[in-house]
């Protein structure tokens, strides 16, 4: 019978655990409150307890640092970059819209991040589509690290109870990461024709890592939250050789004298990133179950890229109501997904009727792409114990209430795979009741509690270096483990 054995880990790889800026360092930390104070007893006729009663000592004092040197180090490896997601957040803004009328919602990236792009969503309580209820009239960066989303509320329309809203700010952690960040702003002036575009152009050598749009002017409800306050298109521009280079934003009035001013951002960065070629598709509903339906369309990245920035152009019949109800990064920022309303007039009918038979009603997809950044990190790795490591009650001392000593090792890297031996290492043990933080080195040698039945711990090792942090961890059971 064997009263301890280790399982799995519970961060395999540790990467995708990693934190790149100390504002964030902190993030995955659990809290460690006190365990019970020394001298609690165990009574005898306790279902845990084993043997007669005895006296509660706590084991943690018995981790001391052990000598690095001792220990059968392993060789060296190149640690796989984090995913996006350890240093890109998303910082939202949300609300429950209830009152017709304009709402604006700035979701805003913390000091020390930066603002990459954003995105939005538009949803009832139950996470279904609003219906012709609500619509968005601006999407855009407002600021050097804030992303403004406006919501457009009717009164009418088939759902009348209150709506969530979200604005999306995609920031990076790491300021002094070089992007050089500019925000291009173009419009259309407020005059014009029904039918406009206009294009926010990058510099030269820019990648594009966000792009948005915005209606200025007066609101005209109901037809705004049907059509979509006018807007036709947001997405990126391609270039000759197919890398976002702009965004673009396309906008049908109702007549001339409703014709608006409007906007187009777009987010570059002009140093720091490497583009990838942008993925661009076209979905055909024409000939589909229903003429006029919701969809959902997603697209990913190639070479494992990143988008902090997507969109879709609509191809229909304009007067259909074609609502965008979601448009924001998918996938841990692998790709862009869309949700929205729209449909055409079939042959059946006289009025305006398409007959062709493609492109009736469609959506072009599209993101700007680029390779994740060449940013430090540090990864660290538990060398020992080891996945499944078996290990006995404390013989020596015939105290039933602990295992045998355990040397616990953790090795720190850098993004090249060269041993940081300065690194922080901090091991902290925690359960459900709370946690104790063992000690603090590369190598520690103590004793875990391990009562007559099975006990859940998880065993961290959380690396520092300079600003940069992460963390490996391990499950432990202690107890009866046969």
């Amino acid at each position: 019978m064997r009263l301890g054995r280790l399982i799995t880990r519970a961060c395999a790889g540790f990467l995708a655990c990693i934190l790149i800026s100390s504002s964030s360092s902190n993030a995955d930390q659990v809290p460690i409150p006190n365990l019970p104070p020394h001298g609690k007893t165990h009574p005898a006729d306790r279902r845990t307890a084993i043997g007669p009663a005895q006296q509660y000592v706590d084991p943690y004092r018995d981790f001391s640092p052990i000598a690095p040197e001792s220990i059968d180090w392993p060789g060296s490896e190149i640690p796989t970059p984090p995913a996006p997601d350890t240093y890109i957040t998303v910082r939202p803004a949300a609300a429950l819209i209830d009152s017709p009328g304009e709402t604006s919602l700035t979701a805003t990236c913390l000091p020390g991040e930066q603002l990459l792009g954003g995105g939005y969503l538009n949803q009832d309580q139950t996470g279904l589509n609003p219906g012709f209820s609500m619509a968005v009239r601006a999407s855009y960066p407002s600021g050097d690290n804030s992303w403004t989303v406006t919501f457009e509320k009717d009164s009418v329309g088939r759902n009348y109870q209150p709506l969530q809203a979200m604005a999306l700010a995609y920031c990076m952690g790491g300021p002094s990461y070089p992007l050089n960040i500019v925000n291009v702003e173009a419009n259309n002036g407020g005059n014009g024709d029904v039918d406009q575009s206009v294009i926010a152009t990058c510099p030269s050598g820019s990648v594009v890592t966000g792009g948005g749009f915005r209606i200025d002017g007066t609101a005209y409800l109901p037809t705004d939250v049907t059509h979509n306050a006018d807007v036709l298109a947001s997405q990126p521009t391609l270039n000759g050789a197919g890398v976002a280079d702009g965004w673009r934003v396309t906008t049908r009035a109702f007549r001339p004298d409703l014709v608006r001013r409007f906007h187009a951002y777009a987010l570059c960065a002009q140093s720091g990133l490497e583009p990838l070629p942008a993925p661009k598709e076209i979905h055909d509903y024409t000939g589909g179950p229903s003429a006029l339906d919701e969809h959902e369309a997603s697209i990913q990245c190639p070479e494992n890229g990143i988008s902090t920035a997507g969109g879709l152009s609509y191809v229909g019949d304009w007067l259909a109501a074609h609502p965008v109800f979601e448009s924001r990064t998918a996938a841990h920022f692998r790709g862009w997904r869309n949700r929205f309303f729209g449909g055409y007039q079939t042959p059946r009918y006289e009025f305006r009727p398409c007959l062709q038979q493609s492109l009736c009603f469609a959506e072009w997809i599209a993101a700007s792409c680029y390779k994740p950044p060449n940013i430090d990190f540090i990864s660290v790795r538990i060398v020992t114990p080891r996945t499944n490591t078996h290990f006995d009650t404390d013989a020596a001392t015939g105290k039933w209430a602990y295992t045998e000593p355990l040397i616990l090792a953790a090795q720190v890297l850098d993004k090249n795979g060269n041993v940081i031996p300065d690194a922080k290492v901090t091991w902290e043990l925690v359960s459900s009741s709370g946690g104790r933080v063992l000690g603090m080195g590369p190598a520690l040698q103590g004793r875990l509690p391990a009562g007559g039945t099975i006990t859940y711990f998880t065993l961290r090792a959380l690396a520092q270096y300079g600003d940069l942090s992460a963390f490996d961890a391990i499950k432990v059971d202690t107890g009866t483990v046969n």
